[in-house]
């Protein structure tokens, strides 16, 4: 067989076979590209383009190879049938392949857009069930805090409160107005910030009283956006009222405290003044008869005198600056002791009971001050049962008094000895005994009382390091405890009365050291009027000296404590580096813990208090010079 037209035939066949491997080729990359974003629509749709061009490629290619392939065969009346159905059929082909193309890609859209309506649905309950689990986890957390937390909408009612809120307020409910249920009002209260606060969208903190409470808070408010999306306030309080308490008796013990500063100065001022009074007053009755008018008025200077005096060791008593000298004492036995005075300052229908534990821890104590803390509490008990009753005295041992005292807000601890001082009389209301220690603070009219028995006793207490508290209530009594730290001795002896024995006169030398010139006098005076040879200086630095050129005569030196150039504590000590043995007498309208710890005594420390008489001071200068030892200052 002869083939015509080789040249054209041979051109057809390969050109189609081309147009098959280029159209194979277009597809593959086309599905390649198509596969690198699936979700990007216009590559399907060119991936479906390309695929309808290619299929019509392919299929007419396929085309003209059968086309060949017939006519190669000399079968080309074949051809001549199917040639139109060929040209129809590559139309139809790609009009099929090409309106597929269209509406699948349509198909492909409208899927991405189902799934991603499913992923955002998805995505949404993802997030409320977060935001579920974040609001729980959130009112776990309110729950779980010590602080009220509450909050209220813009119509003040309460959309949401935590477990110490319901603590507090049992019986609150959600949606309840918060003046009602928090503050008993029927009304917004007046001075409410609420609106204020939502308005200007601005936290504040301010103190609130939640009266039906009864307690304190210290709140902050805070406007925010609820989750329903409106505004509110929430509120965080904490509980100060324990807070509250603790400042307001600070205060009260800082007050005290300054009250007690200011007497023991005055004290100290005025002791000096009434010290020549007293003196000269005793001197003038030693030598004036007493039948005579003279007499008479000059003893009534110094009665008056003496009254100051009792006043002012009662001031310093208050503010702790009093001296004493502590022994060590059985408590039992000076309440026996004292039962008899103290019956004697009660009246006939009121009974006297003891109950003392046997056995009792002694305590370091200043007797005679004890026993005035026990008048002041019977006086005290006497005026509140005007019409008769019981005081009934008690003693304890307590091993570990773990407690606060409700007079100075400190904790009593350690072991203790108890007095314990009840009466059955009309008892006390809460501002009584806010104010009960405060000196000059009476219930009581001007003719029956001072208002300074009970701060006297307090100050003398607290000097011992010991406590007080106060139990009462309006018709139910009051009760007084008192802790004393027990001693560490165990041998005691009971406190005795003692005698006191006649002044002897002396005939040594006495170096008085005193800067105010009355009492300075009047002490040189007193003593030449015993016997006594005297040198006096109104300083320690002349002082040392008159001892540097007389310290052999010196037999005793006579010094106040507080000096302006130098206290008599500093000049015993520089006189002790020369003359270890000399004696030494300190003087003073109070110490100021020049010579004491907090006003009490070494148990060597010779001490006498203005004011004082001449037979007083020369008691006590014979005491000190007889002792038998000198005063050790290193201690």
């Amino acid at each position: 067989m002869t083939l015509p037209w080789w040249p054209v035939i041979w051109v057809d066949i390969l050109g189609s076979l081309a147009v098959v491997i280029i159209a194979s080729e277009c597809l593959s990359l086309s599905w390649v590209w198509s596969k690198k974003a699936p979700d990007d629509a216009f590559r399907h749709y060119v991936f479906m383009l390309t695929l309808a061009i290619g299929a019509f490629s392919i299929f007419r290619s396929f085309g003209h190879l059968a086309k060949q392939a017939l006519i190669f065969t000399d079968q080309q009346d074949i051809w001549e049938i199917i040639a139109p159905f060929s040209g129809a059929g590559n139309t139809a082909a790609f009009i099929t392949v090409f309106a597929f193309s269209i509406y699948f890609n349509r198909l492909r859209q409208v899927k991405l857009q189902i799934d991603q309506v499913d992923l955002n649905l998805a995505v949404a309950k993802a997030e409320a069930a977060a935001a579920l689990q974040s609001e729980k986890m959130l009112l776990t957390i309110f729950d779980g805090m010590e602080d009220a937390i509450y909050v209220i909408d813009q119509n003040f009612r309460i959309k949401y409160f935590n477990r110490i809120v319901k603590e507090l307020l049992p019986e609150i409910e959600l949606g309840a107005h918060c003046y009602e249920c928090l503050m008993d009002n029927d009304a917004p209260c007046k001075n409410c910030l609420h609106q204020f606060i939502l308005d200007q969208e601005t936290a504040h903190t301010r103190e609130l009283d939640i009266l039906k409470t009864g307690k304190t808070f210290s709140l902050v408010e805070i406007p925010l956006i609820w989750i329903d999306g409106k505004k509110v306030k929430l509120n965080v309080g904490r509980n100060i009222t324990e807070q509250k308490k603790l400042e307001a008796q600070l205060h009260h013990s800082q007050k005290m405290e300054a009250i007690g500063t200011l007497a023991g100065g005055m004290a100290h001022d005025i002791n000096n003044s009434l010290t020549p009074v007293v003196g000269y007053s005793e001197l003038i009755l030693m030598q004036t008869e007493p039948d005579t008018p003279l007499y008479q008025r000059v003893q009534h200077i110094r009665d008056c005198a003496k009254r100051a005096s009792n006043l002012i060791s009662r001031i310093l008593a208050f503010s702790r600056r009093q001296v004493i000298k502590k022994e060590t004492i059985n408590l039992n036995g000076l309440i026996d002791n004292f039962s008899k005075m103290l019956k004697g300052l009660l009246e006939e229908n009121i009974v006297l009971e003891l109950q003392l534990k046997d056995d009792l821890w002694p305590i370091a104590a200043d007797s005679g001050q004890i026993e005035q803390v026990l008048a002041n509490l019977a006086v005290n008990a006497r005026d509140a049962m005007p019409n008769g009753g019981t005081l009934l005295i008690e003693t304890d041992n307590i091993a570990s008094a773990n407690s606060l005292c409700g007079s100075c807000n400190n904790d009593i601890s350690g072991p203790q000895v108890l007095i314990q001082v009840s009466d059955s009389g009309e008892g006390m209301n809460p501002a009584v005994k806010e104010h009960i220690f405060e000196p000059y603070f009476t219930t009581k009219s001007k003719e029956k009382g001072t208002g300074l028995g009970l701060a006297m006793s307090h100050g003398i207490i607290h000097q011992h390091g010991g406590h007080i508290n106060l139990y009462s209530e309006p018709g139910l009594g009051t009760t007084f405890k008192i802790y004393f730290p027990a001693a560490q001795q165990t041998s005691i002896a009971v406190d005795q009365v003692k005698i006191a024995a006649p002044v002897s006169l002396g005939t040594e030398t006495i170096l008085v050291v005193e800067d105010d010139k009355d009492i300075r006098k009047f002490t040189q005076e007193c003593l030449r009027e015993y016997g006594y040879n005297v040198l006096e200086t109104d300083c320690g630095k002349s002082a040392l000296a008159i001892f540097s050129e007389k310290s052999a005569r010196i037999d005793l030196m006579l010094t106040d404590v507080i000096m302006p150039d130098m206290n008599g504590k500093e000049l015993a000590d520089r006189i002790k580096e020369t003359r270890p043995e000399l004696k030494t007498l300190f003087m003073s309208g109070y110490t100021d813990n020049v010579i004491a710890h907090h006003g009490i005594l070494d148990k060597d420390i010779s001490f006498i208090s203005k004011p004082f008489s001449p037979a007083a001071l020369a008691q006590k200068v014979r005491e000190t010079l007889d002792k038998s030892t000198a005063i050790d200052f290193s201690r």
